[in-house]
């Protein structure tokens, strides 16, 4: 049994109309709501022997903010290129590529590829993932290489406006 967990990044900013998307950095919410969202998929046992992250601006700074969760050392986090604007053929190229050690994943990326992925995965997800929400994905397999479509059941997405507190996302 596998257990893949999909996590977009958070909040981005949109102030600076000069930079390229790939270099947006998170704004204010985004940085105060990635840490409270490390904190509660800890709490929840949602916590990641590996993760792969797209190198983007937001999606690095939302990794940093979490790794302090989940205990992780930088040598388990690998920035993958193909994560950003992927669409679910990268992901799941990427994804096959893990060691079958790892029993606990998690990708850091970007929407639509994320939402495609877990639809595809279990097409009883609705495929809204909102900035910085998670979804786990159960999936029946021994070896990454075997990842596809109709593969997992979605246990449950956690969104930051679902989850958390007013008071906590602002």
């Amino acid at each position: 049994m596998k257990e893949l967990i999909l996590l977009r990044h958070a909040k981005s900013s949109w102030k600076d109309s000069t930079l390229e998307d790939f270099d947006r950095p998170l704004n204010k919410r985004g940085k105060t709501v990635a840490p409270q969202m490390g904190q509660l998929l800890a709490d929840v046992g949602w916590v990641p022997q590996y993760i792969i992250a797209s190198p983007a601006k937001r999606c690095r700074a939302t990794t940093k903010l979490l790794l302090p969760y989940f205990k992780i050392k930088s040598k388990n986090v690998q920035w993958e290129e193909m994560i950003y604007e992927a669409p679910t053929s990268a992901l799941y190229t990427v994804i096959s590529e893990v060691p079958d050690k790892i029993s606990s994943l998690m990708v850091i990326g970007h929407n639509p590829g994320l939402e495609m992925l877990a639809t595809e995965l279990d097409s009883a997800f609705p495929g809204h993932l909102t900035t910085c929400a998670a979804v786990c994905i159960d999936l029946p397999i021994s070896h990454w290489r075997d990842i596809g479509p109709d593969a997992g059941k979605v246990r449950e997405c956690l969104r930051p406006k679902e989850v958390l507190t007013r008071d906590q996302r602002t």
